[in-house]
């Protein structure tokens, strides 16, 4: 599936004409700039500032220490393909087009799992790409199916034996699960090893599978569960042999298992007694298993930073923290069918992370962040979260102009003084007319398994 021309400098300077731009815009992305960008979905400082003070989460540690750190101001509710694809364009939903977990068919009226040809406007990837920039997504929310890019693109996509809510790549031999299609055969060795990894690390991340004590609905959702991680080990590998192999100029690798264990464990990791009741046998089981899982995702960002080239700049961010959940903020729900007991949620929007380290990067770390999270600087105002920055920011990062139709700007104060000096290029637009696809939801074998999970975890409601 093409959804953009073929890049280059040529295709660049056509089109900067044809919008109307800025004759001063620079027509190249900085040569000597490289970025790579983990997307951690649900991470928040208050739940890693305890391990951060601990040491035992000390990839992140140094970064932070390394680099610039804040929190991320987001939107409510916080749905990731809304949040995620706004950290990707710089634009609002009622821009970008993304306003929920499902888009509505025109021909049957029913709800399906959005899709990437509903976005539109272009993504980081797709600009950079315009601008000769190499790059590699894997596993970004709404990248099925995969986009034409100039580089490589591993979607999610929820395969046979892996229906997922997060999607996951398998060996179903859809080749529109990566760009360049032939990719998935390439990255075959690694799918299946990556199985085999994952169910190891899960028994030890969630030993309460084995356990004859652990209520049966948890059970099930751990077996569930097991995919989510599945996915994130088999993104990790990808992401890292890509690093190693293609040396991106630019790679984005999206890690979903923070946010599916906050969700089911955060009662347990941060007791409410008035609002979840524990026994002591139930913290004692359950207790460490969200932290376990920022231990595993601390050791993944490790081996994506050792295998991005010399030089690469890190960006961590997430589409929102984590807060005890109150029945009360749940859509409505099956409970009879759907007992999964969320106790953790991020309805009212609260805030995400953002890390970046690295050349071109300032610095700002407080030891006194170790007592007060809250001290973080914040980034984000009333009416504009942070999310919508991302984009801007590191569209200036690579020297690029940022375009007049994006709502985000640009965050100088996480910049060094050589790049905070410089001055931001503009441009009208970076969209091309008619360079979108028709944005008709697409289906796929599994779609219905999709919305299954997205209920089950009370997204969607039981119509």
């Amino acid at each position: 599936m093409k959804h953009l021309a073929t890049p280059g400098i040529l295709v660049l300077s056509l089109m900067l004409v044809c919008c109307g731009a800025r004759t001063d815009v620079p027509p190249q992305a900085d040569p000597d700039r490289r970025l790579l960008l983990i997307g951690i979905d649900g991470a928040g400082w208050d739940a890693m500032i305890p391990l951060l003070r601990r040491g035992e989460m000390p990839h992140l540690e140094a970064l932070v220490r390394s680099g610039y750190a804040a929190r991320l101001t987001t939107m409510a509710p916080a749905l990731s393909p809304v949040v995620w694809t706004t950290i990707a364009t710089g634009k609002r939903p009622a821009q970008h087009g993304i306003r929920g977990f499902l888009g509505r068919d025109p021909d049957t009226g029913e709800g399906v799992p959005v899709t990437s040809n509903m976005r539109r406007v272009s993504a980081l990837w797709n600009i950079l790409s315009v601008a000769g920039v190499p790059v590699s997504v894997v596993g970004w929310w709404v990248t099925w199916p995969a986009e034409e890019v100039n580089g490589t693109m591993v979607s999610p996509y929820a395969a046979p034996g892996q229906t997922t809510w997060k999607g996951s790549v398998y060996l179903d031999g859809r080749s529109d699960q990566t760009w360049p299609g032939d990719l998935l055969a390439r990255m075959g060795p690694t799918i299946e090893q990556g199985v085999g990894k994952a169910k190891d690390s899960f028994r030890e991340i969630f030993p309460a599978l084995e356990n004859t004590a652990t209520p049966d609905y948890l059970k099930a959702f751990l077996k569930d569960m097991l995919w989510v991680h599945v996915s994130d080990t088999i993104f990790r590998d990808i992401g890292a042999k890509l690093l190693e192999e293609d040396k991106p100029r630019f790679a984005a690798v999206y890690l979903g298992g923070v946010d599916v264990t906050g969700h089911r464990f955060w009662r347990f990791a941060h007791p409410s007694p008035d609002e979840w009741p524990l026994t002591g046998t139930q913290r004692e089981a359950y207790g460490d298993s969200l932290n376990r899982y920022y231990r595993w995702t601390d050791d993944a960002i490790g081996r994506l930073v050792a295998a991005a080239p010399p030089g690469t700049t890190v960006m961590v961010v997430s589409d929102h923290g984590m807060e005890l959940a109150h029945q009360r903020d749940r859509p409505p729900t099956d409970w009879n069918q759907y007992p999964h007991e969320i106790s953790g949620g991020h309805t009212r929007g609260p805030d995400g992370i953002l890390l970046f380290s690295g050349p071109g990067a300032a610095r700002n770390f407080d030891p006194g962040w170790w007592d007060n999270g809250a001290a973080l600087p914040r980034l984000g105002e009333a009416g504009h979260p942070g999310v919508l920055d991302v984009t801007p920011s590191l569209l200036h990062f690579f020297a690029l102009p940022v375009a007049d139709d994006m709502t985000g700007k640009i965050r100088m104060p996480m910049f060094s003084n050589e790049i905070a000096a410089r001055s931001p290029a503009r441009i009208e637009t970076w969209e091309r007319p008619g360079g979108r696809p028709d944005p008709t939801p697409m289906s796929s074998p599994r779609m219905d398994e999709v919305k299954e999970r997205l209920r089950g975890l009370g997204y969607i409601d039981c119509r």
